[in-house]
């Protein structure tokens, strides 16, 4: 992975390994040629070795504290009893372990959504518990107002 030693801490550069230094050779299509003349290039296969590759060990620990504050803030939500939480937390599992045995950190349907949905999850359980952060009062949709009207008095007013 590392040639050279100076590329450990900061890595060899985006491209420079995997698949998309393989794509960066041809356009939309290759001969059978390019491709077998490219078969024996370096390919990563851990989303985790891919990382540090390419951004270097201090990318890769920055990375892994990203992915636990994420974890973390899960944990909170499901602590305050948000189901987003759950859902968050089952999202960001299923993307790490998928990384571990395939390059998944840079694959559209994988991480792309998963981890836009681990964000959306965390945003609306944030949201729910903004009332309670902030002491203010909860917010009640308009047609539950309506319900909870006080009913009219004797006189009909």
């Amino acid at each position: 992975m590392f040639e050279d030693g100076e590329d450990i801490p900061l890595g060899r550069g985006v491209g420079d390994v995997g698949p998309a230094a393989n794509r960066a050779h041809f356009d939309v299509t290759q001969t059978r040629e390019q491709a077998l003349s490219r078969s024996k290039e370096l390919i990563v296969d851990s989303g985790y070795f891919a990382v540090a590759a390419d951004i270097g060990l201090v990318g890769l620990v920055a990375f892994l504290l990203l992915l636990g504050r994420l974890g973390t803030l899960g944990y909170r939500a499901v602590k305050d009893g948000h189901t987003e939480g759950w859902v968050a937390l089952a999202l960001l599992v299923s993307v790490a372990l998928d990384a571990i045995t395939r390059e998944s950190f840079s694959a559209f349907p994988t991480a792309y959504v998963g981890l836009l949905l681990v964000g959306l999850a965390l945003a609306s359980a944030r949201e729910a518990d903004e009332p309670r952060r902030t002491g203010a009062p909860a917010r009640v949709p308009a047609r539950r107002r309506a319900a909870i009207r006080p009913a009219a008095g004797p006189s009909g007013a």
